[in-house]
């Protein structure tokens, strides 16, 4: 490892940005609650953006390096932050992994809705010219008898 890389200085890295990261999926979800398709937008971008951030190569290897590098007592703290720190990862994953479920669900909802009010099942809300599915096999979109 690099001697630039001070491992404590990079969890505290790593933990603001589970921090960070943590605060956007609960600005996520309560944007998918509230279904504010801007708020969705907003949260997407930062959210790519953080976990890219988090993939970066001081958070892997160099990190593990790192800790194992230092003075025992250092090594000590380390591994106990790291450790911490990673199941605070496994928590935000398993957050996003909600907001995923919540947001499948919503799409199904409004998949259901449209099947009902087509009058035939639809394979999705548009095809790949961005027409809807309806109007691609039939020329136009039908409301199902009532």
């Amino acid at each position: 490892m690099s001697s630039f890389y001070n491992p404590s200085d990079i969890l505290d890295q790593f933990e603001s940005l589970l921090e960070q990261l943590e605060a956007i999926l609960q600005a996520e979800r309560h944007a998918l609650a509230s279904r504010d398709i801007e708020e969705l937008e907003r949260t997407s971008q930062v959210k790519l953006t953080l976990v890219e951030q988090l993939q970066a190569p001081q958070f892997g290897a160099a990190l593990l390096e790192g800790i194992r590098n230092a003075n025992p007592d250092q090594s000590t703290v380390l591994n106990a932050r790291h450790k911490s720190a990673m199941e605070r990862a496994i928590q935000v994953r398993d957050s996003n992994l909600v907001n995923g479920k919540i947001l499948h669900r919503s799409q199904k909802s409004i998949s259901d809705l449209l099947n009902i009010l087509s009058g035939k099942p639809l394979d999705g809300l548009y095809g790949t010219s961005g027409r809807t599915e309806a109007a691609q096999q039939h020329g136009h979109a039908t409301i199902a008898k009532a």
